[in-house]
């Protein structure tokens, strides 16, 4: 499969998960399980098969078409992924170490509509950086003495006084498959950009860090296997 971007939009988790079942992806990180979906409504996958024809994905005899072949494809190698990454609303795939593009399952509407796209690293990156503005801002003179450090009670009064939807959140999330093998483990953050003051908060264990964009970066590049710093330049 070629790295330039490529898109395929606006899919059911049940039109994702029938297409799948041509090479046995029945589990997709960041979807509802089907069984879930079947709770819901016991007809959905077969709603799913006359959507799929309506959308020329599957013919009438239940033959796919070519761009259903490639989405496939896509499925299945984000079904294979070792980790992924989830960011805000973007659950990020990896076809391997080497490459140098990702599967990038977004979600449009929670459990309602999906669109998968090949993304080149460096285009998610930008993309990223265009919707969160803070993350484009000069790292301040202190953020260049620190990496990580303990809050005062001062700054633990500010961050929570400071309610979620009214800050640009950056949520990021790794989890590895268990079959991995990864030496990072499972991780769950929430950034949270305050004036010209970041902060983490780990989801696991509450616990609230000053960090410095230098960090973010630094973590970010790491998750997404980006080299960064003089990494970049080895």
């Amino acid at each position: 499969m070629a790295v330039e971007q490529l898109v395929i939009d606006g899919f059911s988790p049940a039109e994702l998960y029938v297409l799948g079942t041509a090479l046995d992806v029945n589990q997709l990180f960041g979807l509802p399980e089907p069984q879930q979906l079947l709770m819901l409504d016991d007809q959905i996958f077969e709603k799913a098969k006359r959507s799929l024809q309506e959308k020329r994905l599957l013919k009438e005899s239940g033959a796919l078409t070519d761009q259903a072949v490639l989405l496939i494809e896509m499925l299945d190698i984000y079904a294979k992924s070792s980790a992924y990454v989830r960011i805000n609303e973007q659950m990020v795939a990896f076809r391997n170490k080497e490459s140098k593009d990702l599967i990038v399952l977004t979600e449009q509407s929670k459990w309602r509509s999906y669109r998968l796209e090949v993304l080149p690293k460096s285009l998610f990156v930008t993309q990223l950086f265009h919707t969160h503005p803070f993350l484009n801002r000069q790292p301040t003179e202190a953020e260049h003495k620190f990496l990580l450090k303990r809050i005062t009670d001062e700054e633990e009064k500010k961050v929570a006084s400071v309610h979620i939807d009214q800050t640009d959140l950056l949520a990021m999330e790794w989890m590895p498959r268990p079959d991995a093998n990864l030496l990072r483990t499972y991780s769950h953050f929430l950034y949270l950009p305050i004036g010209c003051e970041l902060f983490r908060k780990d989801v696991m264990s509450q616990q609230t860090r000053k960090v410095s964009l230098f960090y973010l970066y630094k973590e970010l590049f790491d998750w997404l296997g980006i080299p960064y710093g003089q990494e970049a330049h080895a």
